[in-house]
């Protein structure tokens, strides 16, 4: 009886995908184990005694993702009208002092958000026209807002989450639910959209895509960034005796450069400039280009520093092939286990 009610909130909580959320190829195989470790109150106001799922790897365009995903049931609660993760997060602390620490420069109206400026200055090297309102798509309560004001342009955020309009708006920062036009023939649209730690949390980026395109002009740029798998060990993951486990809740996928590329050439933008930044991959597009940027990660030229070099060629090169030995190890030997000790260790590693 106990294991069929865990097979049927299994069915209930995750949702399993047959094909590549980027390039809908089939050919996906499993990549690493995942658990969710360490979020025992989560879990508990969430209702669930453990949450068991892996990351799978395309080998049509080396994107990874996780398969099987929480189920949108289980994510409305999380992050709809309900938002369990925010209380979660926000814990006994106030909501100013969250905030604080997402974004410091709210206390401090002439302090500019570094990681921001640093991408922007980067940007502005790259562009070829004249900016006047920059698009921050997912913009939260609008962390970027300080950055986009020193560089002299006009900012407007768009989020759909309404607790970071409120936050956003009253801290002073235009913030929009859409975009500011009725039909496309009323505005040309923006030179410059930008999207930061966005779409590793978007189930389906290719239903996103097609509002990034009605938002921008028809030559105009695109910037997103998102954290890469080659960093995993070090930023957003744990080697544990269950596999990866997964720090970031909300977190969908984990790009690659090819994989990146893939979804921007898919919807027709070319690929300006790509570089490597404290474990996230930024690509910087560019619509109606020719010329195209091609090649996997060994490909990218550019790095923030050597060192950030020298750490990148360490992790592919030889903690990775180690990484996949060890679960392909582990995995070998779990599934030798009778399953009432296989059901007893998932347990025990979900605590």
């Amino acid at each position: 009886m106990t294991s069929e009610k865990t097979d049927t909130q299994r069915q209930s909580i995750l949702e399993i995908s047959y094909s590549c959320p980027i390039c809908d190829s089939e050919k996906i195989k499993p990549f690493a184990e995942s658990f969710w470790r360490g979020d025992r109150p989560l879990l508990d106001m969430l209702e669930i005694d453990y949450v068991p799922s892996s990351w799978s790897h395309c080998q049509g365009c080396n994107h990874v993702f996780l398969n099987p995903r929480l189920s949108t049931q289980i994510e409305q609660r999380l992050y709809g009208e309900e938002s369990i993760y925010r209380r979660y997060s926000i814990g006994e602390r106030t909501e100013m002092g969250y905030l604080a620490e997402l974004d410091p420069t709210i206390l401090d109206s002439g302090v500019v958000h570094s990681s921001h400026l640093s991408r922007l200055e980067r940007i502005k090297v790259n562009l070829d026209t004249s900016i006047e309102t920059f698009v921050d798509f997912g913009s939260g309560f609008g962390s970027a807002h300080s950055a986009v004001k020193s560089m002299g342009w006009n900012y407007l955020g768009i989020e759909r989450d309404p607790w970071c309009i409120k936050h956003g708006r009253a801290f002073g920062r235009v913030i929009l639910e859409e975009y500011p036009r009725s039909t496309p023939l009323d505005h040309e649209g923006a030179g410059l959209i930008y999207s930061s730690q966005v779409f590793e949390h978007i189930k389906h980026p290719n239903e996103v895509m097609p509002q990034i395109i009605s938002m921008l002009k028809p030559e105009g740029y695109f910037f997103i960034d998102v954290p890469t798998h080659s960093f995993q060990l070090t930023k957003f993951n744990t080697m544990g005796r269950g596999g990866l486990i997964c720090m970031n809740w909300g977190h969908y996928h984990s790009y690659t450069a090819e994989s990146l590329q893939t979804l921007l050439n898919k919807w027709g933008f070319s690929v300006v400039d790509l570089w490597l930044s404290n474990g996230d991959l930024n690509a910087l597009s560019k619509r109606g280009l020719q010329k195209i940027i091609t090649g996997s990660e060994k490909g990218i030229k550019k790095y923030s520093t050597k060192k950030e070099k020298t750490k990148f060629y360490i992790l592919r090169r030889y903690l990775m092939p180690l990484r996949e030995f060890y679960i392909l190890l582990r995995s070998a030997i779990y599934r030798l286990l009778p399953k009432p000790i296989k059901r007893k260790v998932k347990r025990l590693l979900c605590r």
